[in-house]
């Protein structure tokens, strides 16, 4: 996936503040965890304006991913 296309991914809305410095060597790296506070009322929005949560995996078979997880109420 492109530097490109990875950031459209993340960032849906066309008017969204792109905060994220994506690194030359493609690696992101992971720190801190996510509040229960921001599991259950996430400060993202999808492209239809809908509380999500943006998450990434590298599969396997599907290379990157890029997905939005919503309705997060009970564990």
């Amino acid at each position: 996936m492109t530097r490109e296309e990875f950031t459209n991914k993340m960032y849906s809305h066309d008017d969204a503040r792109i905060t994220l410095k994506y690194p030359l060597d493609h690696l992101l790296p992971l720190h801190g965890m996510i509040s229960e506070e921001l599991m259950h009322k996430p400060d993202m929005f999808d492209s239809n304006n809908e509380p999500c949560l943006l998450v990434i995996k590298n599969g396997a078979s599907t290379g990157v991913t890029i997905g939005r997880v919503t309705g997060i109420d009970h564990w």
